[in-house]
């Protein structure tokens, strides 16, 4: 014995709701343009990384696409840097950590920079000009510069912290790269 099936009317299709969260729908992820770049929407950040030797760097996350593209630019320059002479690794590395009165990339003129770009496939900017004003550009898209009277603006590093940030991880990964260790011989 079967059973009457009712004459049910199909339900109707499912409307998006709004987000509960509307910090992350202020940020459409999008692939970003950068080597050495992704976005993690479970984050809404941009993570820069880096491969050496069949190997993968996280180098952090950063709220501006661009901040993480001069991540990836800084520890690029640096390990090349100071692989240029494979038997003075570990000096070179100590010797950069130790000169802090050196000029950071992003405060060198566009010509002064040019000299250290000899691998300009792998490289986002290529001039501390072109580092800026696609940062310019970003925050001004995302809305994060705002008028002086609006305090709802998104938080980012200064231009400053940035570079303590970079010079920090820099650091870190050429250590992990070159195989030399805190406070090594």
């Amino acid at each position: 014995m079967s059973l009457p099936v009712p004459n049910i009317p199909p339900l109707p299709p499912i409307q998006p709701t709004e987000t509960k969260n509307p910090s992350k729908s202020t940020i459409t992820p999008q692939t970003p343009k950068y080597v050495g770049v992704t976005f993690r929407s479970s984050r809404i950040k941009y993570q820069a990384r880096i491969y050496k030797g069949n190997k993968e760097y996280n180098l952090g996350l950063f709220d501006v696409s661009a901040d993480a593209a001069l991540a990836y630019d800084a520890v690029h320059r640096l390990v090349k840097f100071i692989s240029r002479d494979p038997s003075n690794q570990k000096e070179s590395l100590k010797e950069y950590e130790e000169n802090k009165s050196q000029t950071d990339w992003i405060d060198m003129s566009d010509e002064e920079a040019k000299v250290f770009d000899s691998d300009k496939e792998k490289l986002n900017f290529l001039l501390p000009s072109e580092f800026m004003a696609a940062r310019k550009k970003e925050l001004i898209d995302r809305r994060m510069i705002l008028s002086s009277d609006d305090n709802s603006r998104k938080s980012y590093p200064s231009l400053e912290e940035l570079k303590l940030i970079v010079r920090k991880e820099s650091i870190r990964i050429a250590r992990v790269v070159l195989g030399a260790s805190e406070g090594g011989s």
